[in-house]
């Protein structure tokens, strides 16, 4: 349960009917809350008993309407709110407009809350994150850590809006955290490229898409340390440099979890030089090249993310690399759905590979995948094309529903292909020409458009088939 900053409602008593609707729901919340229906005051001075709520209290809620910023008590309690702020910088003042009217300047820089137009619950939204504590905080930074129910599990907060969080730029959190620390970003747009380059969790916070980090001429994330995390973010990379990704990986084991990625630049994630992160859960898509690139010995394991609307492909290994990939969905991409070439290798278990402009595997230049329980369909060309000197082992795939051939071979391709079920394909079910080979095992052909095989003679002394199902 919520633990509350206690708060003072100041508000034009005229405005009572505007004003009632949001001190009843703060109240039912649990907030500790003064709000004064009856004008007490005479003169022109506070009298002690406001005087002493308002030192009592950590925020002030300033109700704006016309009639309030013409009110001399209002006026009043800002000012007297105001010295207090500046004896205790703890203290936050909030301006929540309730109804059109200018703000003054002295509110207007201010983070402050605009209700005109919108629901008092929806407006709560806001508040509750503005007033929310942990039990017993006694500082900004306190109460600001304690912005979300999990209040004691991280070091810091960042919130855009000045005087709500212990930063106002994740930069700045980073830059500041010790090794280890967890960082909990408030909802809003971040600008910016980060560098993480120490072990660090970066959390965000609410639901998904509620913050984002863009940047245009960066990678949105550059990660260069040994470990970390993060996790329920929104990143863009916005700019056309085609040298920035949405996340860069050089080193360590980096998890990204429950993450939204684009990249208008390069690719949406760069996995390289022997990087060996963990994503899970993440929707990856709309990359200018590849949705997820991994070289240069990058490893890793990618289980359950979505990964879709790539323009090269969803997933390019090559290089060396050997990620696992398992329960991925890898779909409408407008090149093939996998390429893996230069000598790459990897292990696919268990994906769901469909709906590509080209093949929805690729494998060429000595590229080696080990391929197993994935289902192969609907692409718009070949549901495998294995073509200059590509390799690989495939077992017990389901191959159908392809433009072109259920398996396309050329160019000293050889795959080893076992036990699949390549079925209702546009082509063949097997197409080897141009000296392609392999060794086909057990492989249930039938029911493709032009049949089974369709081996060119020059390619046949490289086939070598047995127990296959015509």
């Amino acid at each position: 349960m919520s633990t509350y900053l206690s708060a003072f409602m100041s508000h034009a008593h005229a405005d009572n009917a505007l004003t009632d609707p949001y001190a009843d729901t703060l109240n039912h919340l649990g907030v500790p809350l003064y709000y004064d229906r009856a004008n007490p005051q005479t003169g022109h001075f506070l009298g002690d008993a406001l005087q002493e709520e308002l030192e009592r209290r950590h925020v002030l809620l300033v109700m704006v309407t016309p009639a309030a910023m013409t009110s001399f008590w209002v006026r009043l309690e800002i000012n007297t709110f105001l010295g207090l702020m500046a004896a205790d910088p703890t203290r936050k003042l909030i301006p929540v407009r309730i109804a059109p009217c200018q703000l003054p300047a002295v509110l207007n820089g201010m983070w402050w809350v605009d209700a005109v137009g919108r629901s008092v619950s929806d407006v709560m939204t806001d508040l509750e994150r503005a007033l929310e504590a942990a039990p017993g905080a006694t500082s900004a930074g306190a109460a600001s850590k304690a912005a979300s129910g999990q209040a004691s599990e991280y070091s810091c907060v960042v919130d855009w809006r000045r005087g709500l969080g212990d930063y106002a730029t994740i930069a700045d959190a980073v830059a500041a955290a010790q090794p280890g620390e967890r960082i909990l970003v408030r909802r809003g747009l971040y600008e910016g490229g980060l560098v993480i380059d120490k072990p660090l969790e970066l959390i965000g916070d609410g639901r998904p898409g509620d913050v984002e980090l863009r940047a245009a001429d960066a990678n949105v994330i550059m990660f260069t340390t040994s470990q970390g995390r993060i996790a329920n973010l929104t990143i863009r990379m916005v700019g056309d440099d085609d040298d920035y990704c949405g996340v860069n990986i050089a080193s360590g084991r980096l998890e990204i979890e429950d993450c939204d990625i684009s990249c208008q630049g390069n690719s949406c994630v760069a996995i390289h030089d022997g990087a060996s992160p963990i994503l899970r859960r993440n929707r990856i898509h709309s990359g200018a090249q590849s949705g997820v690139f991994i070289y240069e010995r990058g490893q890793g394991l990618l289980e359950n993310n979505d990964i879709f609307g790539n323009t090269f492909s969803g997933i390019e290994i090559k290089t060396a690399a050997m990620p696992t990939l398992r329960h991925n969905r890898i779909h409408d991409g407008l090149s093939s759905g996998v390429l893996v070439s230069d000598q790459g290798r990897g292990l696919f278990e268990d994906n769901d590979i469909f709906a590509n402009a080209l093949a929805g595997v690729s494998v060429m230049t000595g590229g080696a995948p080990t391929m197993r329980h994935n289902l192969i369909h609907d692409n718009h060309e070949n549901g495998v094309f294995i073509y200059e000197q590509g390799q690989g082992l495939y077992e017990d795939n389901d191959i159908f529903g392809n433009a072109y051939a259920g398996a396309e071979i050329k160019e000293s391709g050889a795959p080893t292909m076992r036990r699949n079920r390549i079925n209702k394909n546009g082509y063949n079910g097997v197409w080897v020409y141009e000296q392609g080979g392999g060794v086909f095992e057990g492989n249930d052909l039938r029911d493709n458009q032009k049949g089974a095989w369709d081996i060119a003679d020059e390619s046949k002394p490289h086939v070598t088939r047995s127990g296959n199902t015509e």
